[in-house]
């Protein structure tokens, strides 16, 4: 089997870790993945399964999967043992959690057992991936399998040659070969266009960068991606977005004494342009100010920004725009969307909204408080402007089909809503 080496100084499994697994193969019962005879226990691996459940995980251990576990243990290398090659895994850290109730198999594939299902919500330590989009993880002391279509992944909080936040996404920014291996010599699995939006997954010491697309898991050179958009011109000139903890004025200077350029109210977000001391240089209303960092918060991650005034919807990966468009938020004064700061409370396909009067279709439904939510509205021709005050919608924020997808699928339960004046 053609194996991934990837011969990189990052998170490593750790010998503790192996220290504490176990599994049955036959009469062998395992305990010490350190202190075993491998060969002994490999010759029972080679006689019993024909190295079909065999596969190399990386310099020190291989994976092995039997009909109930699967396992990692000190690997032997013995030259006449040849691997699996059904799938390929990489060595990945950080965390998982399921998005709906998930099977927990022995394989990555559905044609393994499930060794249990679990809940929507749990979160997993995660100790790798294969290239056919399944996470290998840890729970509660079992190592096994989950469908990479049912989790959202958060990376290892490490740095990146880009710098320090780690983003959710990176970006093509040229055409650029989508590779089986962190090599120009490696199996080509696609050609992506410039622009293309690939899963960030884990940075390698040579340049690369461990991706997700389209269901599959491989490489792309560092030196053609980049976490900011290459195709849309989005601001890309701030740090950081927070918002306002309470009713303040952004200030022309950075002193309490300086003039108020504009009053702000409570949760109104900012784009940081610099840090001066205990004062933020902010954009905020189309206004270049100052506010004081006692009376904000950041906003990190994935989040959404909708600014009732300007009637536009920001989302955000940290400190880079992933989208901007026009939306349409509740009439005023009848049907006011509701200001504050909230979070994804599910996500939908397909489905009709009912209320007194109206009972519409929607391909995605978002919500994020009470009966108030983020949905396509293909009934209407024009976002933005000033339609909200007069023919605004219910209450909800209507987005653009063209581009409701594309948040339905970046956000997740939980996803941070800002909405502001």
């Amino acid at each position: 089997m053609k194996i991934k080496n990837l011969n990189i100084k990052r998170r490593l499994i750790s010998l503790a870790l192996a220290a504490s697994l176990s599994f049955s193969l036959g009469a062998f019962s395992v305990s010490n993945a350190q202190d075993i005879d491998s060969k002994k226990v490999y010759s029972s691996i080679k006689s019993n399964f024909m190295n079909k459940g065999v596969y190399k995980f990386n310099d020190e251990y291989d994976m092995v999967i039997n009909n109930n576990s699967v396992e990692l243990v000190k690997s032997n290398n013995l030259d006449e043992l040849e691997y699996n090659s059904e799938f390929n895994i990489y060595e990945l850290g950080g965390t998982i959690k399921t998005t709906s109730n998930l099977n927990f198999r022995t394989g990555p594939t559905t044609k393994y057992k499930v060794i249990k299902t679990l809940k929507k919500g749990t979160e997993a330590e995660v100790i790798g991936i294969t290239d056919n989009n399944w996470f290998i993880v840890k729970v509660d002391d079992t190592i096994g399998c989950l469908s990479g279509d049912y989790v959202s992944y958060t990376p290892a909080e490490e740095k990146t040659s880009k710098g320090d936040i780690i983003h959710k996404f990176v970006y093509a920014t040229s055409s650029v070969n989508f590779r089986t291996e962190a090599s120009t010599e490696s199996d080509k699995i696609d050609t992506l266009d410039k622009g293309t939006k690939l899963e960030y997954l884990d940075y390698l010491d040579d340049g690369w960068y461990l991706v997700r697309y389209n269901g599959k898991v491989g490489y792309v050179s560092g030196e053609f991606t980049d976490f900011k958009d290459p195709i849309h011109n989005y601001r890309n000139d701030f740090i950081k977005v927070v918002y306002v903890t309470k009713a303040i004025g952004l200030k022309e200077e950075p002193n309490d004494e300086s003039t108020v350029l504009y009053d702000m109210s409570k949760t109104e977000a900012c784009e940081v342009l610099s840090e001066e001391g205990d004062w933020y240089k902010v954009r905020c209303n189309n206004q270049i100010g100052y506010i004081s960092k006692q009376s904000t918060e950041e906003l990190t991650g994935i989040f959404i920004v909708v600014d009732i005034s300007d009637q536009t919807l920001t989302l955000y990966d940290g400190n880079v725009i992933l989208l901007e468009v026009e939306i349409t938020s509740g009439t005023e004064g009848v049907y006011d969307t509701p200001y504050g700061l909230f979070s994804i409370q599910s996500k939908a396909r397909k489905t009709y909204l009912r209320g007194p009067g109206y009972r519409s279709y929607v391909e995605y439904w978002m919500p994020f408080y009470l009966g108030y939510g983020l949905h396509d509205a293909n009934w209407r021709k024009v976002f933005g402007k000033n339609y909200y005050k007069t023919s605004g919608s219910h209450g909800c924020v209507n987005v653009p089909p063209e581009n409701t997808g594309e948040i339905y699928d970046t956000v997740e339960v939980g996803t941070k809503v800002l909405v502001h004046k």
